[in-house]
């Protein structure tokens, strides 16, 4: 059996104990419970900007998410939240940015990740979880229904 340091590389060591993926470090909250019911889980090949981009994207998308925890191979390392993000980073930006004025935007879609989102099938079960790649013979499973198979939703 691998440790957290061994399956994530080089890492920090939080309060708790556990390896914290150097690519997480900064974007976690310090001291901050894990028992989110939204997460988000990442290969530990995975880098800060993935994460970021990715925290960036659910945050957006899901304005009533405040916490979120963060797994790396399933293995959860820490959580963040929206407050700590906006104070940490200023996020999000001032709302007026260059091209605000006359709606300009980029062609196309971007084209680096799609924020996949799974739920429990589990009836009244509010858990989420986040990916940035799908493996269908490795969906994520609920925390609260052990064992249960979480749904990809589009």
């Amino acid at each position: 059996m691998t440790t957290p340091t061994e399956q994530h590389g080089p890492s920090a060591t939080d309060e708790a104990g556990i390896g914290v993926p150097d690519f997480c470090a900064s974007l976690l909250e310090p001291g901050l419970d894990t028992a989110a019911p939204s997460r988000i889980d990442l290969a530990s090949d995975a880098d800060e900007d993935v994460l970021a981009d990715l925290l960036d994207a659910v945050l957006v998308s899901d304005p009533g998410i405040e916490v979120l925890a963060i797994a790396v191979d399933g293995v959860l390392v820490g959580a963040t939240s929206r407050s700590f993000i906006r104070r940490t980073f200023g996020w999000p930006p001032d709302p007026r940015s260059v091209g605000d004025a006359d709606r300009s935007e980029l062609a196309g879609d971007a084209g680096e990740f799609q924020q996949l989102r799974y739920t429990c099938p589990e009836p009244g079960c509010g858990r989420v979880t986040y990916r940035v790649r799908h493996d269908a013979r490795r969906p994520p499973s609920c925390p609260e229904h052990s064992g249960t198979a979480m749904s990809l939703r589009v």
